[in-house]
Parts: C-alpha cells; structure tokens; sequence
C-alpha cells in the first residue's frame, strides 16, 4: 500500500491541478481508519485487491452505525450490490461521490476503480 500511496500523491496533479501539498502519510492516515491498509489481503502489481473490500451496506438497517437509507447508484457495478450503495476500496469512497474523478482516470491507467490501490 506504500507504494500506492506514494503513486497517488504523484498523481494528483495531474487529475487535479489546484490539489497541491497532499503527502502520502494523509493517505496512510485514512486507509488506516478505514480498512487498517487492506491487511489480509493480496495487493497485485497493477493494484487489484483480493478479496475486495466493501463497506457495509448503506441501508438504514442500523448495520455499521448507519441508520440512512443510500439507495443504490451503479446498479451492483462498483460494490458488488444493486440492493443499495456501500463503500469501496481501501479508502471507502462512494460510487457516486468519486465518478467524476474515476471517469478522469481512465485515460491513464486503464479502467479505473475504487476497488484498486494504484
């Protein structure tokens, strides 16, 4: 995951220019909170984890704290279920919140996902 996110800080201004100053332990820092660096898991060389990581679904069913309903936005596509939203990737980002930045990425890098760590 170092290596990630040492790619991304280098990356960021490139996909957004007016993001200056971000430093890798920030993002350490976050995947850390949110899926403790993706320990347990096989991180390949182009970035794909296995098993992928998920959130718990965004229901309002009181599971992971939440108590919202988020009704699903990508049709299953991004986090495996069309029966509501969950966050993804070692970072947890929403489908929804982080689209604009996927579809950036794309030219890049090949398709681009959440569910990656590069």
């Amino acid at each position: 995951m170092l290596t990630a996110y040492k790619k991304a800080v280098q990356l960021v201004g490139h996909y957004v220019p007016q993001c200056r100053g971000l430093r890798w332990p920030v993002l350490a820092g976050i995947a850390k909170v949110e899926s403790n660096h993706a320990i347990g898991r096989t991180i390949a060389d182009n970035g794909d984890i296995r098993p992928r990581i998920y959130g718990v679904l965004l229901n309002g069913s009181g599971q992971g704290g939440n108590t919202t309903d988020f009704p699903d936005t990508d049709g299953g596509k991004w986090d495996g279920t069309a029966n509501g939203e969950r966050a993804v990737g070692p970072f947890q980002f929403l489908y929804v919140s982080s689209r604009g930045r996927r579809e950036r990425r794309e030219d890049h890098d090949g398709p681009a996902t959440d569910r990656r760590a590069s």
